[in-house]
């Protein structure tokens, strides 16, 4: 799928539930223009998700499901259901029904099937009516059997996300969730004149090179900050991390690390390379399956550097 075989193309549908098709897609140099809708079950079929792409792919489909499992901490139904998602992973060992359409054992009653395709339906025939959104959309559709046979619909719309390469290896993109930025700039101002930093919540896809931001942590009671450096604590960090990986499903957690340079340099400093071969070799001993992910923040610039 590349650029010349979508030229005339309007829209690209899909409703494959596998992975590879996704990042296929993801990856793909498309024509300029086309809209990219994906639709899936989920749940054991009792959720119906869809995304629409934002205008010239931004948000992506990819940067839409990290938005919507970031949506775990206001939304209760999100929790749940990835939780629940979780779960049925781990039992999937013993057992031969699936919990997704994605898995080819799944089990679903018609009447199900047929409430979701309505709603996927007439959601796909408005949208198809409007200019394509600046803003990426999602639409969910609930359905619960107790205490009768019933479906809520949930909208969310999700704005551009700010995206730039790393700088030591242009091969990766780092894409945040809006206000991240802002709130790395906020801190630095506050903690000035000394450096501050913190830990960033997200994910790492290796197949599409692909860093998600989508929440920061603040640095743990016994960091310690001066003008010239920051050492973050550990206090309660790992209880932290361990409780938003487990409200999540397993989706989101710990993927790098952020401090300030407030004064400059505008790069990595000796401290910082000998902090990262640190890690590096922590990670590689470990076998962590991340790469090693480090945001320096200026008064200029916003650096990162994946290794």
């Amino acid at each position: 799928m590349n650029e010349e075989s979508t030229k005339n193309c309007d829209w690209i549908f899909d409703f494959t539930a596998t992975n590879s098709f996704s990042q296929g897609i993801v990856r793909a140099k498309l024509a300029k223009g086309i809209r990219i809708c994906k639709g899936y079950f989920s749940d054991f079929g009792n959720l119906g998700v869809l995304f629409f792409e934002g205008d010239n792919r931004n948000p992506r489909i990819d940067d839409l499901e990290i938005m919507l499992y970031a949506q775990y901490k206001e939304l209760p139904i999100i929790a749940s259901w990835l939780q629940r998602e979780q779960e049925a992973i781990q039992k999937t060992i013993n057992t031969n029904i699936g919990i997704g359409c994605n898995s080819e054992t799944i089990i679903l009653a018609d009447d199900v099937v047929s409430l979701h395709a309505a709603y996927f339906s007439g959601v796909i025939k408005n949208e198809s009516k409007l200019v394509a959104s600046k803003n990426g959309k999602i639409f969910l559709n609930k359905i619960q059997h107790e205490p009768f046979f019933s479906n809520s619909p949930i909208f969310l719309e999700v704005p551009e996300l700010y995206v730039i390469e790393s700088i030591n290896d242009p091969s990766w993109q780092i894409r945040l969730k809006t206000g991240i930025i802002e709130q790395m700039k906020k801190e630095m101002g506050l903690a000035m004149p000394n450096e501050t930093g913190g830990i960033i919540i997200g994910r790492a896809n290796y197949k599409t090179k692909t860093i998600h931001i989508v929440e920061l942590l603040d640095a743990p009671n016994d960091s310690r900050y001066s003008p010239g450096s920051f050492l973050r604590g550990i206090q309660d960090l790992p209880e932290t991390i361990q409780e938003i990986n487990d409200q999540s499903g397993t989706q989101l957690g710990y993927i790098g690390e952020w401090h300030s340079h407030p004064f400059g340099p505008n790069k990595l400093s000796s401290v910082d390379l000998k902090t990262i071969h640190k890690i590096k070799e922590d990670f590689e001993n470990r076998q962590t399956n991340i790469p090693v992910f480090i945001i320096v923040v200026t008064p200029t610039d916003l650096l990162p550097f994946v290794f």
